[in-house]
């Protein structure tokens, strides 16, 4: 009996001892995590920014990586708030995998006109977040002070371009095309919406912002939409047909779904331009494009400034204004659109009613 007691004790002693074992083996490692640390600028650093440079390098902001006690790819963010504020709602100014990032004057300036009067001296805090996945505490570096004087800036609405095989034009991979510029539904410069609804060919694109410069684009990698990324992938169709697509460039989200227009759709026998820089008198007639029947466009248009709309075959039953430009949607009968003098490239969408007027000269 004394034999059967020990024996039942070691047994039980073992389960324990195991159990006890296996929840080790599977509890949290705890590491010891190093923030990054901002070595430039230094605290304290003043800036006093003019327009008239405001492409020039005002700034190469660097960094210490930040330690997860592991090999990692961190993204590191930097933030920027009102001096005596918090970072509940900070403006993200710049992102990078790197240990360093290159700001230019315009970039410090849109951050600082959040939070400092044009041409008034205020102090900011600046921090770096460095941010691996959701299972890892962020990390931030140490709050920094710099002082800046920024001007008024005028926002301007950056277009958008389709470059790749997917509309089918000889010309398609010059990346000074302007031709094929994408759509908005308004011309808020606080809003960053893109849209096209056309047909694309099977294949690939890219989407770029700065005509003739492959460093800024849009592609894909590993999966997901990037911005200005230089080396990313194609964004690809795999079917030809008509498609709707959409970015927002602040957000950086993307989708492209199928549309149900077809190009054997009805189509107008002609889109022309009508307003005060005609009298009000006959149409200016776009040209119906090639790689897509529902596209009309007129290059070196000349407009000598006022009001103008669009109409379809030279009469108004069909006629589209609206209130917003150079980007809108236009209405059905609605307002005359108000266009400043210049040169442009008009371009105009019968599925949609969105259109565009690319200022030529700079």
């Amino acid at each position: 009996m004394k034999k059967n007691i020990i024996y039942l004790i070691a047994v039980i002693m073992g389960v324990v001892g195991f159990t006890s074992c296996d929840q080790t083996d599977n509890e949290p490692m705890v590491g010891t995590f190093t923030p990054p640390e901002v070595t430039i600028p230094a605290d304290g650093k003043g800036y006093v920014l003019t327009e008239d440079g405001q492409d020039n390098l005002v700034e190469v902001m660097e960094w210490v990586h930040a330690d997860f006690g592991f090999p990692a790819a961190v993204t590191y963010t930097v933030e920027m708030t009102a001096a005596d504020g918090d970072f509940s709602e900070p403006y993200e100014l710049i992102t990078s995998n790197e240990d360093q990032v290159r700001l230019t004057v315009k970039d410090l300036n849109d951050a600082a006109i959040e939070f400092i009067e044009p041409d008034e001296p205020g102090d900011l805090w600046i921090r770096l977040k460095a941010d691996l996945h959701n299972d890892v505490d962020v990390l931030y570096s140490d709050t920094l002070t710099i002082s800046v004087v920024p001007y008024e800036s005028v926002k301007v609405i950056e277009p958008l371009f389709i470059v790749g095989d997917v509309l089918g034009s000889d010309y398609v991979w010059n990346n000074n095309n302007y031709t094929y510029i994408l759509f908005r539904d308004s011309s808020d410069p606080n809003v960053f919406d893109y849209t096209y609804t056309g047909f694309f060919n099977a294949g690939g694109f890219k989407l770029l912002p700065e005509l003739g410069n492959w460093d800024r684009q849009f592609g894909m990698v590993d999966g997901s939409i990037a911005k200005d990324d230089g080396g990313s992938g194609n964004i690809t169709i795999e079917t030809e047909g008509y498609y709707t697509l959409n970015i927002n460039t602040d957000e950086v989200t993307f989708s492209i779904e199928e549309s149900d227009a077809t190009k054997t759709d009805a189509t107008y026998d002609m889109i022309g331009l009508i307003g005060a820089f005609n009298d009000w008198a006959g149409d200016l007639e776009l040209t119906q494009e090639s790689y897509d029947p529902h596209i009309w466009t007129a290059d070196d248009v000349e407009l000598s400034g006022g009001e103008l709309k669009f109409r379809a075959n030279g009469g108004w039953d069909s006629n589209w204004g609206g209130t917003s430009f150079p980007y809108g949607a236009g209405v059905s009968g609605g307002d005359n659109i108000v266009v400043p003098e210049g040169t442009y490239f008009v371009k105009f969408n019968d599925i949609t009613k969105h259109y565009v007027f690319y200022r030529k000269e700079q």
